[in-house]
């Protein structure tokens, strides 16, 4: 999860307490000494309580496959290289899902699902969004599927995303159309969360919601 971390015009220093909520990590700010949740990037306890982070879109992939697109990039190298992070935390039958989560509602999709159904249309209360998965990276990322007031439907694989609408050609990874009638448009990336579904559910079992696969020979839900 990536978070702005100015807030009310001060910029805070985090760093990791040691503690756990819930069984999630907490951070602490070493300006005010205030507790935060880091899974729902908002203070729990001290001076700054109740106040949240600012969510910034953000990417879960591997090296290569960011690379590909933003060349010119950096990358900050942790302790485990992305493929052993992949194979000992994304396996597909470790429960981990992707979530929304806005203003008290919040939806998920099952990652394990997203193995034989990579593109998915579907909708977050009244907004319709786009979940693509690419399985050789793990890759997942949702979007904003509205394109000036019109409503698209996207189709393909993450390698070869085509909306029906119009029939250009989009990049998963950048939410960029590469060809065809909108070709150079971007869609709007939203905050989607990788956590265990265990977790989530902890943090947001009120106004829940979760997607299921269409049955057999029907399209995605727009």
């Amino acid at each position: 999860i990536v978070y702005a971390r100015k807030v009310n015009g001060r910029t805070l220093t985090l760093g990791v307490s040691g503690k756990l909520w819930e069984g999630s990590l907490v951070m602490i700010d070493s300006e005010s000494e205030s507790s935060w949740s880091h899974i729902l990037g908002e203070a729990m306890r001290g001076p700054l309580q109740g106040e949240k982070l600012t969510p910034i879109p953000s990417v879960m992939t591997s090296w290569k496959t960011w690379k590909s697109e933003h060349p010119a990039t950096t990358v900050c190298v942790m302790p485990r290289t992305s493929s052993v992070y992949v194979l000992a935390d994304m396996d597909r039958d470790r429960g981990h899902v992707i979530g929304l989560s806005q203003d008290g509602r919040s939806r998920t999709w099952d990652i394990s699902l997203l193995h034989d159904h990579p593109v998915v249309n579907d909708m977050f209360g009244k907004l319709p969004v786009l979940v693509v998965f690419h399985q050789p990276s793990y890759t997942t990322v949702i979007y904003d599927r509205t394109v000036a007031g019109k409503t698209l439907t996207f189709e393909g694989t993450p390698g070869e995303l085509d909306d029906r609408d119009t029939g250009s050609r989009w990049n998963f990874l950048t939410g960029v159309a590469e060809s065809g009638p909108l070709k150079g448009t971007k869609l709007t990336q939203l905050h989607g969360i990788i956590s265990d579904a265990a977790a989530w559910e902890i943090y947001h079992s009120v106004n829940s919601t979760t997607w299921h696969p269409p049955a057999r020979g029907n399209p995605d839900k727009r």
